[in-house]
């Protein structure tokens, strides 16, 4: 009877353990950040923001991975400060189960003024990218 029960048990566990994980990663995707701008001025690390939560600290010729359930965000990024300014650009992006989205940190310089801003490219574009690049794994 102990051994029916035990056997029993062991089942129900391996079953459970093996659906949740299955579950968990179906409902999950990545976001890749990535940063080369090139610039030695505005080498501070950039706020990177996804529904205006700080998120990610991101230094040029680095790239962060980071986890989302599947949805719709909305990714800002900025200089400095630990909240979403207001009137910063938002890159609004869907996010699918399984799937990876690789989003750019670009900086447009103009007359005394410096603009950051994200933006969508493809898995080659990326791809490419991330070759001169390094991963950065603490991204706070």
């Amino acid at each position: 009877m102990k051994k029916v029960i035990f056997t029993l048990m062991l089942t129900f566990l391996v079953t459970s353990f093996g659906f949740t994980q299955e579950s968990r990663n179906a409902t999950t995707g990545k976001i890749y950040f990535l940063r080369s701008t090139g610039f030695a001025l505005y080498n501070a690390p950039y706020k990177v923001f996804i529904d205006d939560i700080l998120v990610c600290k991101v230094k040029n010729n680095k790239y962060s991975i980071y986890d989302v359930q599947e949805g719709t965000y909305e990714c800002s990024v900025q200089f400095y400060g630990k909240k979403s300014k207001e009137g910063t650009k938002k890159f609004k992006f869907t996010v699918l189960p399984g799937n990876i989205v690789y989003i750019q940190l670009s900086i447009k310089v103009g007359f005394a003024v410096a603009d950051v801003f994200c933006e969508g490219i493809t898995e080659n574009t990326a791809i490419e990218k991330m070759k001169s690049l390094q991963q950065t794994t603490t991204c706070l």
